[in-house]
């Protein structure tokens, strides 16, 4: 991502505008991780931590057991709790013991919180 930026910003230059300029990044660590975060949206097949357990993103949604949104991950260990299934519904599927589902405050993606890569109007009840 970063080398992507360097050159769209090489690129703006040779435009005639000053590197950075009209493409919503501002130098500055917090303003990129801000532009970062509007450009991605959580999605399966997307790599995670959960738990400190390396997983691929399999499902994003609301859910029958509980309210809100939930993330289910298969993760690369057996470490997880299900094989996608929880109470009868399934979810997605993997091999028993490496499905879990969890609240998008407990996933990380590239060092973001899913819960702030996730909009909840794209998710109806």
């Amino acid at each position: 991502w970063y080398q992507r930026r360097v050159r769209c910003s090489i690129s703006a230059g040779s435009r005639g505008e000053s590197p950075g300029s009209s493409r919503g990044t501002s130098p500055g660590r917090g303003s990129n991780e801000t532009v970062y975060k509007k450009q991605i949206k959580l999605q399966p097949g997307m790599n995670a931590f959960v738990n400190g357990e390396l997983g691929t993103v399999k499902y994003v949604g609301r859910v029958e057991f509980a309210d809100g949104i939930w993330v289910g991950v298969h993760l690369k260990n057996q470490n997880g709790k299900n094989d996608g299934t929880v109470q009868g519904k399934r979810y997605f599927s993997c091999k028993q013991g490496f499905g879990i589902m969890v609240k998008p405050s407990k996933v990380t993606i590239h060092g973001i919180t899913a819960s702030k890569l996730i909009d909840e109007k794209d998710y109806p009840e």
